[in-house]
């Protein structure tokens, strides 16, 4: 449920529609006020577990509702309300003068909640509107009964390049001319460390080349949001290719020229299978999870399934 505050406010004004306002810098100011609310609970519900002495859940909960609450952030901002709603619900655990072992393990898991809805929808709030309508489409559309008719129009599909210290978050397709762009980002940024991806693919030739660039730098690459299609060829390119929870997903599916399948003896398999070899993964495995599926759907394996192969070399609390 949402903190007594909120719901105390949003009745008290609701017929103004101030709670779900259609104006973006009105909503973005509301989802502030959210967000110290849940810090709030959060900080309320810890002091009531130590009058207990609870002992919280290990670090493997720490990410407890963070990629739905991300989607709920999101689906509030763009007006989406029943989704919001949905996703951004808590059911609390109910106080009282005797708690049971359970209780308290559930009081432990609420506090983690509150406090992870507050710094998902701050990491929304932190990103341009641009980058907003990328994540929404890459991690929430077609993910929590969320349908595709909730695609929302992109405002520039091409990849964006966003150096942030020692990293490159790469969000948005890898159009033709994506290789050049980032041969010229690493050559004027020396620091970097990691790429960071999020994409829903495109080229395969500066999806290749960009992932040679990245070895040959001697850069990891890791992912923010979902990483599909010809991505994950950039995503293979890293020295260490890591995937944290909450685990975005790598999708693979058929090479496609305008949404016609490449049929699988087609040379383009043998450079990619090539390709894949010389990173250091199984290029037959990956050339199975590509010939899987057709180019109109994708197929997602689990994320424990891509670490024998190496598609991935280190897994958050799965394979090192």
């Amino acid at each position: 449920m949402f903190p007594r505050g909120f719901i105390a406010f949003c009745t008290l004004v609701l017929n103004l529609g101030i709670c779900f306002s259609s104006h973006a810098d009105d909503r973005a100011a509301h989802l502030k006020h959210l967000i110290e609310e849940h810090r709030l609970k959060a900080e309320a519900l810890g002091e009531e577990a130590s009058n207990w002495k609870v002992s919280f859940a290990g670090t493997s909960n720490n990410e407890f509702g963070l990629a739905s609450f991300k989607c709920a952030a999101l689906a509030y901002l763009f007006g989406k309300d029943d989704i919001f709603t949905r996703l951004g619900e808590i059911e609390e655990t109910k106080l009282a003068s005797s708690m049971t072992e359970e209780d308290l393990l559930s009081l432990s898991r609420d506090i983690r909640l509150h406090g992870n809805w507050a710094l998902a929808a701050d990491s929304i709030l932190q990103e341009s509107n641009r980058n907003r309508i990328e994540i929404w489409n890459l991690n929430c559309v077609r993910q929590y009964e969320i349908g595709e008719e909730h695609d929302l129009a992109r405002i520039a599909p091409e990849a964006e390049f966003d150096v942030r210290g020692d990293q490159v978050h790469i969000l948005g397709d890898i159009e033709a001319g994506f290789y050049e762009r980032f041969d010229h980002v690493v050559a004027n940024n020396p620091q970097l460390k990691t790429v960071v991806l999020g994409s829903g693919g495109g080229s395969v030739r500066d999806a290749i080349l960009a992932g040679t660039l990245i070895r040959n730098r001697k850069l990891d690459t890791t992912l923010s949001a979902d990483c599909y299609s010809a991505c994950p060829l950039i995503f293979l390119g890293g020295v260490n290719r890591l995937i944290w929870s909450p685990y975005p997903r790598l999708g693979f599916h058929q090479v496609s020229i305008e949404g016609k399948a490449t049929p699988s003896d087609d040379r383009i398999y043998a450079v990619i299978r090539q390709f894949a070899d010389s990173m250091g993964a199984n290029g037959g495995f990956l050339l199975n999870l590509m010939l899987a599926s057709g180019p109109e759907h994708l197929n997602y394996p689990d994320v424990w399934e891509l670490c024998e192969p190496a598609i991935t070399t280190w897994v958050q609390r799965g394979c090192t």
